[in-house]
């Protein structure tokens, strides 16, 4: 059959196209009036999934539970039976998920894990508006509940982002399929006239619509890389005010690293049998530095034109770099090195390690009880793995016994004719014995992924196996854990050679130090107290702390500060870039900067630490070592006094 959209002169190609409008006006008769959509006249009520509410200052440990039993992901605040705001269990998770968060917060009240910006309607909105509203939010907050309430701010329910994006998926496919009828009416109207311009427009109206409300930034390139045409995400993607056809040359925001790969690009795309393609480019952004940008590229023959795609991946590449660098901490910790073993005497590895676990302890209200032998208990092995071993068994009674009312934890060391061994008992929640017997495996873990990674006891079996010793537990359940660490004992005729590297440094307190105050800039809240901790015992100072070295920088600024203990590896800024800045900012107290990392043997770091002549501590360190490494820079004449 002729194509009836074109004009024919032979009465049989017009005897179909009449056939063809009969049809078409038999179609669109009865659908010249628009129908009511019935996603429109979906109540909101019954997109609701449940009505879950906790009131806004019940303590944290208890909304923690009550996620736990519901198996919801958020659940309404109310005061005094209304609507206050929206708890999040990921946010919940993220404040308790740390080492020592559950005991920071978990009597908080539990508006302090609610949204920052919950969506909160009365079930008389319009259905568009709450959808507008919903889907028109952008990272983490797209993914929140919304909450109804009635005129009264009284909870109805919350509504799960995938409803609403069902809902919308309703309207978008009951718009289209009223779309395709109307669209046969202007069919109708075009065959009677021969004409399909009103057809053009439609279609063009809806190119428009989805060009602009792409998530991504689109544009249509002509040959030559100038854009012809963009969409408003792809203005704010450059950060630019949108441009007149043909003034914009995509090329000028490229860093010039990557322009010839762009002018590659565009030749690629000028071939009969150009494929579409995804390059990742850096561009230059005003004002925001260099973005690394996804671009998926594709030819449009019927035009000649480009179309490109631009998505920022900058965050999402930086995030898998972290994740890459988290992995390769992982597998040092997953193979323990080999140390430097030493005979050393068990009893002095307990009371070091009880000294840097002093603010855990304090912070959990716990009782701490050794039973040390008079005579000295000697092993051969690596003092810094025994700490660890010791430290991490402590750490998790410390935790198995959150809630207790009287948390107690019994430190043993003791000798026999098997050898040394080391005990740690609390009276904690225990451990159920259909776990016992996996608590060694690798990544076996009862906690959820944001509190342990499941390798901490696993660690501590293959330290403890590599000296020729073992680890045992024994559990009951509400009655506590005991584990035992035992070892072969060493020898009797090499005691003379007990290791004596660290000796303990004594405190320094004098009226010259004590008026000496300290930075810390550590993003782990465990490793920040501890070196506070560490400065304040040992000199007197004052010492203050930031968490990233952005806040870090700010506070050097300001002036007055005689020493800067900086991690390395830090969000953000790392310890390099604040010591570099303060060398443009404040180059005395850059003199005064000592740096600490676990990353020991990273080439780049080693190679920027040996350039600049930075004082450094590799982690892990004692608190001597440390001391030993602050006290000649606290001795530098002092800075205290000096305007910011």
């Amino acid at each position: 059959m002729t194509d009836p959209t074109r004009p024919t002169s032979d009465s049989a190609a017009a005897a179909d196209s009449t056939l063809t409008l009969e049809h078409a006006r038999r179609y669109a008769e009865g659908a010249s009036e628009p129908a009511a959509l019935s996603a429109e006249t979906t109540s909101l009520e019954s997109l609701a999934h449940h009505r879950f509410s906790v009131i806004h200052d019940t303590p944290l440990e208890t909304v923690h539970q009550f996620f736990r039993e519901r198996n919801v992901e958020f659940m309404a605040l109310v005061r005094d039976g209304r609507v206050t705001g929206l708890c999040s269990r990921s946010h919940l998770g993220f404040m308790l998920g740390s080492r020592y968060g559950f005991a920071l917060y978990s009597r908080s009240p539990a508006h302090l894990a609610q949204v920052a910006h919950p969506l909160v309607f009365t079930r008389s909105m319009p259905m568009r508006r709450v959808l507008d509203l919903a889907l028109a939010r952008g990272g983490d907050d797209f993914h929140e509940d919304v909450v109804l309430v009635d005129e009264d701010h009284r909870l109805l329910g919350l509504i799960p982002t995938e409803a609403v994006a069902h809902l919308q998926s309703r309207l978008v496919n009951e718009q289209l399929g009223e779309l395709r009828r109307q669209h046969e009416l202007v069919r109708v109207r075009n065959l009677e006239l021969f004409q399909t311009n009103h057809a053009l427009r439609q279609t063009r109206g809806l190119y428009q619509g989805l060009f602009e409300s792409d998530a991504l930034g689109v544009a249509l390139l002509d040959a030559n890389g100038f854009v012809q045409s963009s969409n408003h995400r792809f203005a704010e993607l450059l950060r630019t005010p949108p441009q007149p056809p043909d003034v914009l040359f995509l090329g000028d925001w490229l860093h010039p690293k990557d322009r010839s790969a762009f002018e590659a690009l565009l030749k690629s795309h000028q071939s009969p049998d150009a494929k579409p393609a995804t390059h990742e480019l850096t561009f230059q952004i005003p004002n925001h530095g260099p973005r690394l940008y996804r671009l998926n590229t594709g030819w449009i023959s019927e035009t000649s034109q480009i179309c490109v795609c631009l998505e920022d991946v900058t965050d999402r590449r930086a995030m898998e770099r972290h994740l890459r660098r988290q992995e390769k901490q992982l597998l040092q910790l997953s193979k323990p090195d080999t140390g430097n073993p030493q005979v050393i005497d068990l009893r002095k590895v307990v009371e070091e390690s009880l000294v840097m676990l002093k603010f855990q302890i304090r912070e959990v209200g716990a009782a701490v009880r050794t039973h040390l032998p008079s005579a000295p208990a000697y092993v051969r092995a690596d003092s810094a793995q025994l700490k660890q071993i010791l430290m991490n068994l402590a750490i998790n009674a410390l935790q198995a016994m959150d809630g207790v009312r009287e948390p107690v934890v019994d430190i043993t060391v003791g000798r026999g004719p098997g050898g040394v061994w080391l005990e740690i008992k609390d009276n904690g929640t225990g451990i159920p014995a259909d776990i016992l017997g996996r608590i060694f495996d690798p990544f076996f873990t009862t906690k959820s992924p944001d509190k342990g990674s499941g390798l901490g006891l696993s660690i501590c079996m293959s330290i403890a196996r590599k000296y020729g010793g073992d680890i045992s537990v024994e559990s009951e359940a509400s009655r506590g854990s005991c584990f035992t660490v035992s070892l072969p004992e060493a020898p009797a005729q090499v005691e003379a050679t007990i290791s004596s590297r660290d000796p303990l440094m004594p405190a320094v307190r004098d009226a010259e130090l004590t008026s000496r105050r300290v930075l810390v800039v550590e993003d782990e809240d465990v490793l920040r107290r501890l070196l506070q901790e560490i400065v304040r015992s040992h000199f007197g100072c004052s010492v203050d702390a930031a968490d990233c070295g952005t806040q870090g920088l700010e506070l050097a600024e300001r002036g007055g500060y005689d020493l800067v203990i900086s991690d390395i590896r830090m969000p953000g800024m790392t310890g390099l870039e604040l010591y570099k800045n303060l060398r443009k900012r404040r180059p005395e107290l850059a003199k005064r900067v000592l740096l600490v990392s676990g990353y020991v043997g990273d080439k780049e770091i080693d190679e920027e630490i040996q350039h600049w002549k930075i004082p450094f501590v590799p982690k892990p360190f004692t608190m001597s070592r440390l001391a030993g490494a602050c006290l000649p820079l606290l001795r530098m004449p002092s800075l205290s006094s000096q305007a910011a």
